[in-house]
């Protein structure tokens, strides 16, 4: 029977989910050619080949898929088993990965983990801030900051809190187009699209009575990334939809204005979400209960 090392089998582990041998040594904190000397005596103990390697790329091998999906949640579970022990003690300890949108986590959480971090001295905080929906296994997160409507079943969520979706010009946009007095004046009018949006260029507004009104734009201006939307709008490029703590301050600065005031558009709420067992982590537990009470 073969024993491997635990050690050699959590290298392993990190090779998988970095994607390589340089990232995998970053994570660690160790140096790579430490990473490559615990790869080979597990591929030698083994007698498998767990990793296919080219001067561009590593890819796990199908023996190595199978040992990491066996042998992951194991080790996760173990380091979770020993992180909860000395919490007894009101100490957390061990990595935290979390993922978030990029203008939430520079906007709102940053500042937020900050301060978490300060009270557990003892955890690893890793911030990856994407628009992306990560994989939280196969990218080993811990969790991740979702907003809108959540579709993976699979996935433990608890719901944080929620923010204002605003409508907002530059001045200067708004003194060239005309007087707006009702979202009907914004037909065909010049946008700047957040691309990842389902619908970008189609937007409900309900008035102060509760009266309906659907606005079509007209897209001049296309991105992906929200804070360059913002930015593009600051500019004079069209209007733009943003949440509200990327708008607010831009206001406050006078480089852009609210549009239709007394119309809203429907908020959007934000969730932690986490994968699920029976029990969370006690790191988990602690960072959801945190943000819950100071989101």
């Amino acid at each position: 029977m073969i024993h491997s090392d635990l050690n050699r089998l959590a290298v392993f582990v990190s090779v998988a989910e970095a994607g390589g041998f340089t990232a995998a040594a970053e994570r660690l904190g160790i140096a790579k050619s430490q990473v490559s000397h615990q790869i080979a005596r597990l591929e030698k103990e083994l007698g498998i080949e767990l990793f296919s390697r080219s001067t561009r790329r590593v890819a796990m091998t199908d023996a190595g898929e199978q040992l990491y999906n066996e042998c992951a949640p194991a080790l996760a579970a173990l380091d979770n088993a020993v992180a909860d022990l000395d919490s007894g003690n009101g100490h957390l300890r061990g990595r935290l990965r979390i993922t978030a949108p990029s203008s939430y986590a520079q906007c709102k959480l940053a500042r937020q983990i900050a301060e978490f971090s300060q009270l557990h001295p003892g955890l690893d905080i890793d911030i990856v801030a994407t628009d992306e929906y990560l994989d939280l296994i196969a990218e080993g997160i811990d969790i991740a900051i979702r907003v809108g409507n959540l579709k993976d079943s699979s996935l433990h969520a608890t719901q944080l809190g929620s923010f204002r979706i605003q409508l907002a010009a530059s001045p200067q946009l708004l003194d060239s187009y005309g007087p707006i007095a009702h979202p009907a004046d914004l037909q065909n009018a010049p946008w700047v699209v957040l691309s990842t949006l389902q619908t970008p260029l189609t937007w409900a507004f309900t008035g102060p009575r509760g009266e309906q009104q659907v606005v079509q734009g007209r897209s001049v201006f296309r991105t992906n990334n929200t804070e360059v939307s913002v930015q593009a709008a600051i500019a004079g490029s069209g209007f733009v939809v943003a949440p509200d703590y990327l708008i607010q301050p831009e206001v406050a600065k006078g480089r852009l204005s609210i549009v239709c005031p007394s119309w809203t558009l429907s908020d959007r709420v934000y969730s932690a979400v986490y994968p699920a067992s029976r029990q969370p982590p006690a790191k988990v537990r602690a960072l959801v209960n945190w943000l819950k009470a100071h989101c």
